[in-house]
């Protein structure tokens, strides 16, 4: 009995009764007992719009009245995540990409030339001098 009293709704009021009958099946409680419990777990926005309803009277007047409301607030809420998702969605982009980007991808590295050829690179080599690369190393050309 303790467990159903300390029942609360906390998602889809289908999911709390099926967990309410399940405790409610071991509890030795009349229908006015069980509607009073499965009333005390419901939700407060459940139970603010059940109390713009005519009183109910029997357990199952309860079933049925809370689950109106329930549905409708889920309805509801589908709706605005919807809502919230067409408002969101990004703006469709009609302007056209050029076929060919007129800039080069990358800057060509100058030719050698005959006055040039033979002189050493300005940059350090990428290679380490352990691969067996000829090149030069960053000491020698701080030299």
């Amino acid at each position: 009995m303790a467990a159903l009293n300390n029942l609360q709704q906390t998602t889809l009021l289908a999911k709390y009764r099926v967990h309410f009958a399940g405790h409610s099946q071991h509890a030795k409680m009349d229908g006015n007992a069980l509607a009073l419990s499965l009333y005390r777990g419901l939700k407060n926005v459940i139970k603010d719009l059940l109390a713009g309803q005519e009183e109910w009277k029997t357990f199952e007047e309860l079933q049925d009245r809370s689950s109106r409301p329930d549905a409708r607030l889920q309805a509801r809420k589908i709706e605005k995540e919807q809502e919230t998702r067409t408002r969101a969605a990004p703006p469709v982009r009609t302007e056209m990409k050029p076929a060919f980007d007129p800039k080069p991808a990358f800057t060509p590295r100058p030719a050698f030339t005959p006055a040039t050829r033979g002189t050493p690179p300005t940059a350090p080599c990428p290679f380490p001098p352990a691969s067996g690369h000829a090149g030069a190393t960053p000491m020698e050309l701080d030299s």
